[in-house]
């Protein structure tokens, strides 16, 4: 009998060493599964932290590109001297400025979203010649304040002295007096 009860004690020691080897594996397994989820989170962190970056980058270089356009622009805050400006182009290009008014829209389309800037709307005739035509209309582009040439009509013949007849329609942009924001664009212009 005494044999017998090694035997069962053997018997339940092997059963035991089994049942333990088993929870052991189940325990590694998750162990591995944790480590493959871990491994998977710090992969989504580090592309995530990379995209980050990137996108930080690229917003300061838009910060750096904004900030020399920003230099660029001169706001004019009173729309009387913004009038003022195309005859002055015309008496520097040599263009007679025979009409100019401003084109009335709807409010809604007068300020823009943000309520910093609204938009004036400028019907202007001019005449010269062809050259100092184009010459006003490259002043307009190149200058310091906001403007779009929304359409532009010309008759002048480039090759003959005489005088040819150009109207167009500018959008100017300038900033709303007491609007958020619109202080410091229109300090340099003051």
């Amino acid at each position: 009998m005494r044999h017998n009860w090694s035997l069962v004690l053997v018997i339940l020691f092997m059963l035991g060493a089994g049942a333990a080897e088993r929870l052991s594996a189940i325990y590694v397994r998750k162990l591995e599964d944790n480590d493959k989820a871990l491994a998977r989170q710090a992969q989504e962190m580090t592309a995530r932290t990379d995209g980050q970056a990137a996108e930080m980058k690229k917003y300061q270089e838009i910060e750096h590109l904004a900030g020399r356009i920003q230099d660029q622009i001169r706001w004019e805050p009173d729309s009387t001297r913004v009038i003022r400006s195309f005859g002055d182009i015309a008496v520097r290009v040599g263009v007679k400025l025979a009409e100019t008014r401003t084109v009335p829209g709807a409010a809604e389309n007068l300020l823009l979203p943000g309520g910093a800037y609204q938009r004036m709307r400028i019907e202007l005739r001019l005449m010269g010649s062809y050259w100092s035509l184009v010459q006003y209309v490259d002043a307009i582009e190149r200058g310091a304040q906001p403007m779009v040439i929304e359409s532009l009509a010309m008759m002048a013949d480039r090759d003959k002295v005489g005088t040819g007849d150009m109207r167009m329609t500018v959008s100017v942009l300038y900033p709303v007096p007491g609007a958020a924001g619109s202080e410091a664009m229109t300090k340099d212009a003051k």
